[in-house]
C-alpha cells in the first residue's frame, strides 16, 4: 500500500514538471503578451510561469486528494471527475499567473488591469489543458489499439499507464486479473504482477480473447483455469482455480459468465 501511494507520489510530480516545461517552451517559442520586450531576462521570468504552472498541476491533486480520498481512483473515474480536475487545474494556475502578471509587469490593480492579466493567464492555463486533452486521445487511441482481437495461442499484451507498465503473457499462463484501487494484480501461474491499470481497460484489451471474462466488479479470470464454482446466492460465491489457493468472489450480476462453464468442469 505505501509502496503504492509513493508511486502515485512520485508520478503527478513527473507530470507537474511535464506540464511546466512544455508551457516554458510554448512562451519561449511564441513569445506572447509582449513579453519579447523583455530582453534576455524574459527567460528568467518566464520560468515563473512554468513554476506556476507545476503547482497548479500539482496542487490540485493534492487539494482533491485531501477533499476526497478515492478522487483519483481509476476504477471509478468519470468525465465529471475529469472536467473538476481540470477547472482545478485551471484556477489555480489563473490565481497564480494574476499574481505573476501583476508582480513582473506591474500591472495595475484596476479593472482594466484585472481583465488583462486575467486573460492572459487564462491563456497558459488554456494551454495546459490542451495538452492534457491530446496527451488523453493518444493514449485512447493506443489502447484501442491493444483491444483488437487475437487468436488465443499469441500472447497477450497488457498495457498500463505507467511507462514500463508493458506485459507479455502467455494465455495459459494468466489465471485471473485483480483490481487493487488505481492498479491491478495480474496474476499468472510463476507470479504476481502489479500495474497501473482500470479494470475497464484491462477487460477492453482482453477482448480478443474470449476465454477471459468478468466474474466480479474487481476481478476478470481465466475460464479454461476454473475447477470448482461453491456458494450459493445467500452465502455469496467463490471459484477455485487450477495453478493458485486463492478463491476468487463471483457477484451474481457476472454469475452467467462462468456458471455454465464452472458446472461442465463439476
Amino acid at each position: 500500500m505505501n509502496r503504492r501511494i509513493e508511486q502515485d507520489k512520485r508520478n503527478i510530480w513527473f507530470v507537474g514538471i511535464f506540464y511546466g516545461i512544455a508551457v516554458y517552451l510554448l512562451l519561449v517559442l511564441l513569445q506572447p503578451f509582449g513579453i519579447d520586450g523583455s530582453g534576455t531576462a524574459k527567460y528568467f521570468e518566464l520560468l515563473l510561469f512554468a513554476l506556476v504552472t507545476w503547482l497548479g498541476v500539482v496542487g490540485s491533486h493534492f487539494i482533491l486528494k485531501l477533499v476526497s480520498k478515492d478522487f483519483f481512483d481509476a476504477e471509478n473515474w468519470t468525465i465529471k471527475k475529469e472536467i473538476v480536475f481540470n477547472l482545478a487545474v485551471v484556477g489555480v494556475i489563473v490565481l497564480g499567473n494574476f499574481v505573476a502578471f501583476i508582480v513582473l509587469y506591474n500591472i495595475p490593480i484596476t479593472p482594466r488591469g484585472i481583465f488583462t492579466a486575467g486573460w492572459q493567464t487564462l491563456a497558459i492555463a488554456t494551454c495546459v489543458i490542451g495538452l492534457r486533452v491530446i496527451l488523453g486521445q493518444k493514449k485512447s487511441a493506443e489502447t484501442s489499439v491493444q483491444a483488437s482481437p487475437t487468436a488465443d495461442n499469441e500472447p497477450i499484451r497488457i498495457c498500463g499507464s505507467g511507462k514500463n507498465d508493458l506485459l507479455s503473457i502467455a494465455p495459459s499462463e494468466l489465471l485471473y486479473i485483480e483490481s487493487d484501487k488505481n492498479y491491478c494484480n495480474i496474476v499468472t501461474s510463476a507470479q504476481k504482477l502489479q500495474v497501473r491499470l482500470t479494470m475497464s481497460s484491462a477487460e477492453e484489451q482482453l477482448a480478443g480473447h474470449p476465454m477471459f471474462v468478468r466474474c466480479h466488479r474487481a476481478f476478470i479470470v481465466n475460464k479454461s483455469k476454473i475447477i470448482r464454482l461453491d456458494g450459493n446466492s445467500t452465502i455469496g460465491y467463490k471459484l477455485q482455480l487450477s495453478g493458485t489457493d486463492d478463491l476468487i468472489p463471483v457477484s451474481r450480476t457476472y454469475l452467467e459468465n462462468i456458471a455454465d462453464f464452472a458446472q461442465n468442469k463439476s
